[in-house]
C-alpha cells in the first residue's frame, strides 16, 4: 500500500480497474451459467446411454457365449472374415464459447456389412451376436464425443470458476483497499488544506 502515490489520476485508474473487474466477473459468471447449462444437457443422456450400453453388454456376450458354446470357435472366426466393410465414423466440430465439441455427423459400415449367411452355413446364433455387437459399436461411438465433451465442459466450468475467483478473491479487494487509501489520503489531506487556510485567514484578520 505504501507504494501507491495517493493521486487523484491514481484514484480515476483504480476506480476505472475495479469497473472493468466487475465487468468481467459478470461476462465470466454469464459464461459459466451457459457451460453449466450444456454440462447438465450432456449428462442426463449420457448416463442413459452409459445404463442402456450396459444392458447391452450383458446380452451379448451372453449371445456370444452361446454361439461359442454351439457353434464353435471356428465357426465364429469364420464369420468374422466375411466383413466386408470397416466401420467408419465421420467427426465434426462443434464451437461453443471458445470450446472445440466433438459431434458425431454420421457412422457408416455398420449393419449390412456381411455376405448372406445361407450361402457360408453360418448360423442365426452367430448373426445376432453380429446384429448385438454392431449395436454396441454404433453406441460406443455415439457416447465417446458425449464423454469428450462433457470432460471438455468440466474443465473450462473449472477454469472459468478460477478467474472469477482470482477476480473476486484477490483482485477487486485489493483494487477497493488502493481505492480506500487514496481517498482517506487525499481527503486528509484536504482537510490540513482547509486547516492551514483558516489559520492563515484568522491570522490575517488579527
Amino acid at each position: 500500500m505504501a507504494k501507491i502515490s495517493p493521486t487523484r489520476m491514481n484514484l480515476l485508474a483504480r476506480k476505472s480497474q475495479l469497473g472493468l473487474a466487475r465487468e468481467g466477473v459478470e461476462l465470466l459468471k454469464h459464461k459459466r451459467e451457459v457451460l453449466m447449462s450444456e454440462f447438465m444437457n450432456l449428462v442426463k443422456p449420457l448416463k442413459e446411454k452409459q445404463s442402456h450400453l450396459h444392458i447391452e453388454l450383458v446380452q451379448a456376450f451372453h449371445c456370444l457365449n452361446t454361439a461359442r458354446a454351439i457353434d464353435g470357435r471356428g465357426s465364429l472366426e469364420s464369420a468374422v472374415l466375411l466383413r466386408e466393410h470397416n466401420a467408419t465414423a465421420d467427426i465434426g466440430i462443434e464451437k461453443k464459447w471458445g470450446l472445440e465439441l466433438p459431434k458425431i455427423e454420421s457412422i457408416e459400415g455398420i449393419g449390412l456389412q456381411f455376405r448372406e449367411p445361407h450361402s457360408h452355413s453360418i448360423s442365426l446364433r452367430i448373426f445376432e451376436t453380429r446384429d448385438r455387437f454392431d449395436s454396441i459399436l454404433q453406441q460406443i461411438l455415439e457416447l465417446a464425443p458425449l464423454e469428450v465433451s462433457l470432460k471438455r465442459l468440466g474443465r473450462e466450468i473449472q477454469k472459468t470458476t478460477r478467474r472469477i475467483n482470482a477476480l473476486e478473491i484477490m483482485l477487486m479487494p485489493g483494487l477497493r483497499n488502493e481505492i480506500r487509501f487514496i481517498r482517506n489520503t487525499l481527503e486528509e489531506r484536504e482537510r490540513e488544506d482547509n486547516f492551514r487556510l483558516r489559520r492563515i485567514k484568522n491570522k490575517k484578520g488579527k
